[in-house]
């Protein structure tokens, strides 16, 4: 099922971005990525093809991921996207609920496990 599943990646850090990139583009994922909530809100107004999952740093400058996801929400067409959040700061759980996000972790994440989270968040 990856072959086909599109991420997006929304992450500041070039090296954190590149390194999920790769490790996603490696498993046959179509990857996207954007640097902040406001280039990746534009991203997704501009692409016909939305993405299969968002993988979304809470933390960023621009627009950081919490008013990102607020914004998603409000628009019909983004809505349903699945989001897993990522942080290295905050309470996770309260993000998580307030956030309704699919699953969060916490930064840095042993990419292994989230391979794993992400194939079962796209039902591969």
């Amino acid at each position: 099922m990856t072959e086909s599943a599109r991420l997006l990646i929304v992450e500041d850090s070039a090296d954190y971005r590149a390194l999920l990139m790769k490790l996603f583009s490696r498993q046959g994922f179509r990857v996207d990525c954007a640097v902040n909530g406001e280039a990746a809100l534009r991203h997704l107004e501009a692409t016909p093809e939305l993405p299969n999952l968002i993988l979304l740093d809470l933390m960023m400058p621009v627009m950081d991921g919490f008013e990102f996801r607020e914004r998603q929400i409000r628009e019909a067409r983004f809505a349903q996207i699945p989001t897993i959040l990522m942080t290295a700061h905050g309470d996770l759980v309260t993000a998580k609920e307030k956030l309704g996000a699919i699953e969060l972790v916490r930064k840095p994440v042993e990419m292994n496990d989230l391979l794993s989270i992400v194939n079962k968040a796209i039902g591969a």
